[in-house]
């Protein structure tokens, strides 16, 4: 169940949007932040977002995973696409190991590995019906086992 806690305490006020799962309460909103702090003014102060329990930084037209440590996407698009990426100090590409790098609303995926779409046993893409094998980025026009793997 989703809720709203609003705190008023004696200089600011706070709203905690978040799931109650059970005896859990995770910090959890995809359409603003899931934590506000405002003081007497109404001003209000620096903001947190969370998605289930994960803290994001707001970019401009996504949240952005403020720590790498877990499994969580590390981008979320306004549009509701998810993106799991591997960072270095120099660059970020797409990547996760077993399961899809990119999941789009509709349901539509994209495996990726170290920026290549590439998937060892079925096809790195699927839209809709439609499927596509790719092997270390490039086109796979006839799918044969002994190439891929």
């Amino acid at each position: 169940m989703y809720c709203l806690v609003r705190v008023q305490k004696t200089s600011r006020i706070e709203e905690d949007w978040g799931k109650n799962t059970g005896r859990n309460f995770k910090h959890h909103r995809l359409k603003g932040p899931a934590l506000i702090t405002k003081d007497k003014t109404g001003a209000i102060e620096p903001t947190k977002w969370y998605v289930d329990g994960i803290e994001y930084v707001r970019g401009d037209f996504c949240l952005i995973l403020a720590n790498s440590g877990s499994n969580s996407p590390k981008i979320i698009w306004d549009n509701g696409t998810r993106e799991w990426r591997k960072s270095d100090w120099e660059s970020s590409v797409l990547h996760r190991f077993h399961d899809p790098a990119i999941e789009y609303p509709n349901g539509d995926k994209e495996w990726w590995f170290n920026g290549k779409r590439h998937r060892p046993h079925g096809p790195a893409v699927i839209y809709g019906n439609k499927q596509y094998w790719f092997c270390h980025g490039e086109f796979v026009k006839q799918f044969v086992k002994e190439i891929v793997t």
